[in-house]
């Protein structure tokens, strides 16, 4: 791109504590909403996140963005053009593979990543409040918008819209704009918000839905829910295996696993991608499936469902078909030895591969 321009993309994400809905540590740059009486004051901000990976380099790797520095709200602006012309002037330009902030921030460290910024900026910065993210809401379903109006999240597993024998994703989409005609917001998690939506229209809207062979958001099981996948084959040229295509077979799979299991209402993230470039965001789900050789994925456990820590793998080269009976005995021993309301990933990251291994090599009954 030359010596103006930034040396690779940027991605921003504005996030609040209850809420990150945008997975903000993903991102280069993130604000993070700090909340006093029902009033924004300012941002904490993180810089450096990223999860793309280039196979055949060892150099890269996904990185979790670090928080950075407070923002009152009339700084927001000028911090961000500050954080952009630190990359700007700093980034690889050398080396595409590492041209990303993510890199920038961790080979120079965090510290003196912030000197930079205060220095562009024009004077010094305070320090995080605790503020961070505690939790995700995908907003499917209804909600009141606050104007008297609702919205609707409407789950499109994979953010694959088809029209088939059984289900007409496109046809509902062009019944619900033609008839009720909603503003449309799409989602992180690839699913759709039709907005601004009157009482009166409810229930019209529900029942165009099922008019048309799909579910409703409470007739979806919270595995198939938080799962998203990336689009891999036949679309994507840098895929290796199949993704949004073959997470469904294996969401059919898992939750007859976790329904024997009494699992069934558990809430987890599942995430596929096609290879390990990292597109639908597997590095820091729950459950992770990266496309490693044709028809076999790399296994991730331990994420955060919040976003807010990386996972590990658990195994490799895992063919398709093998992949729900690969982590079947983690589903078993999570029922059995997890603490109070911990979560899967949780229960993951607090045992480490170690742990998992030693699971794995207990016998069944």
């Amino acid at each position: 791109y030359g010596k103006t321009y930034l040396p690779r993309k940027f991605k921003t994400a504005i996030a609040i504590s209850y809420d990150n809905c945008t997975d903000v540590y993903t991102n280069c740059l993130g604000f993070i909403a700090v909340v006093r009486d029902g009033e924004v004051i300012g941002y904490n901000v993180t810089v450096g996140g990223g999860l793309g990976v280039t196979p055949s380099a060892k150099k890269t790797f996904p990185r979790l963005a670090s928080r950075m520095a407070f923002v009152t709200p009339e700084q927001a602006v000028g911090v961000a053009e500050a954080v952009v012309k630190v990359q700007r002037d700093f980034g690889y330009r050398d080396d595409r593979k590492r041209a990303r902030l993510k890199y920038l921030v961790h080979d120079k460290g965090i510290e003196w990543f912030r000197h930079h910024v205060e220095e562009y900026y024009g004077s010094k910065l305070p320090d995080c409040t605790p503020d961070d993210v505690t939790e995700h809401n995908d907003h499917m379903g209804w909600d009141a918008q606050g104007d008297g109006r609702w919205f609707y999240g409407f789950n499109v597993e994979n953010g694959r819209l088809y029209d088939d024998e059984y289900r007409s994703w496109k046809a509902v989409l062009r019944d619900i704009c033609h008839e009720i005609n909603p503003e449309i917001r799409l989602t992180a998690h690839q699913s759709l918000l039709f907005c601004n939506i009157e009482d009166r229209d409810r229930s019209k809207l529900e029942s165009m839905i099922k008019r048309r062979g799909l579910p409703l958001v409470e007739e979806i099981s919270n595995a198939r829910r938080w799962s998203i996948a990336c689009v891999a084959l036949p679309t994507c040229g840098l895929a290796i295996t199949e993704s949004e295509r073959a997470l469904p077979g294996v969401i059919d799979t898992m939750e007859k696993t976790l329904a024997d299991l009494g699992l069934e209402r558990e809430l987890f993230t599942v995430r596929m991608t096609g290879c390990p470039n990292g597109c639908a965001r597997p590095y820091n789900a729950e459950i992770g499936l990266v496309g490693k050789a044709k028809g076999k994925y790399t296994i991730y456990v331990g994420g955060a469902r919040v976003g807010t820590r990386l996972a590990f793998i658990y195994r490799d080269l895992i063919p398709l078909e093998n992949i729900v009976e690969t982590l079947t005995p983690l589903f078993v021993a999570f029922k059995a030895e997890r603490r109070g309301t911990e979560s899967f990933g949780d229960y993951c990251a607090r045992l480490g591969l170690d742990g998992l291994n030693s699971i794995a090599a207990t016998p069944t009954a």
